[in-house]
């Protein structure tokens, strides 16, 4: 087209004029990926992107239920992206050892010690939505993704964007086991990052400061963290786990824009 004009050059696109809908929301059904943002007039400064899908995609990293969060113009925390391709980075017996590629570098959780499988099988379902101009909710199935997790009877993982004031995201992880197993899930960032309190972070990249606070109703949590690079840009993986063993719980993450 830019080497051979043709008459389409002298068309004009029709003009679209988008609905605040199409403006505030992005879902595809089909796949379970939703992109959430502000209303154009209101003063949140928050977006985020929810991935459902499956683990058996075209160059597929293992990464149900992964996002991504920006705040302002910075990708405060979420998925990491790619990193350098190697030799044997496409081959099955090496590909998800890279903790990129794999689910242990994504913000999702490691259930009883145990990563996303690949495949098609491991896949997520959209149990629930609920948007309106105020919030969006969904709420993805993502228990087959850890097919080969002992024990584990469920795994939901719940996205709640708030649209009012500066804007907020809420990730809630509700798990069942047939008995008391290790849980786990993560912050992946790379912001600078600090603990304020027992149970609050805060997230700084350039000018974007973000309050993170997490919880588990009636469980302590442990922090750990790792940087993690495999020949690309590093990243801190930031583990989020419940002390002891349980049955069943919930984690409880919440980012919001400090400035």
């Amino acid at each position: 087209m830019m080497a051979f004009p043709n008459s389409s050059y002298k068309s004009q696109p029709e003009k679209n004029i988008k609905k605040d809908e199409a403006n505030t929301r992005s879902f595809f059904e089909q796949t379970g990926v939703l992109v959430s943002r502000p209303l154009p007039s209101s003063s949140a400064k928050i977006d985020v992107a929810l991935k459902g899908g499956n683990n058996g995609e075209f160059h597929n990293h293992n990464d149900i239920g992964s996002y991504t969060i920006v705040q302002g113009k910075q990708i405060v925390a979420g998925d990491p992206g790619v990193i350098p391709y190697t030799n044997n980075i496409f081959d099955a017996k090496y590909r998800y050892t890279y903790k990129t590629i794999g689910s242990y570098g994504h913000p999702v959780p490691l259930v009883a010690g145990t990563q996303q499988q690949a495949g098609a099988q491991a896949r997520s379902d959209t149990i629930s939505t609920d948007f309106n101009p105020e919030k969006d909710n969904i709420t993805l199935d993502i228990a087959s993704a850890y097919y080969d997790a002992p024990g584990l009877k469920k795994l939901e993982r719940t996205m709640d964007y708030d649209r009012s004031h500066a804007g907020s995201v809420t990730f809630i992880d509700d798990f069942e086991f047939a008995e008391p197993k290790v849980f786990e899930t993560a912050i992946s960032t790379r912001s600078q990052w600090e603990q304020t309190a027992e149970n609050t972070l805060l997230l700084t990249r350039e000018d974007e400061k973000m309050l993170v606070t997490f919880t588990s109703p009636g469980n302590k949590l442990l922090l750990k963290s790792e940087e993690i690079a495999e020949g690309g840009t590093p990243y801190t993986r930031i583990g989020i786990s419940i002390a002891e063993p349980v049955i069943a719980g919930q984690i409880i993450i919440t980012y919001k824009p400090l400035n």
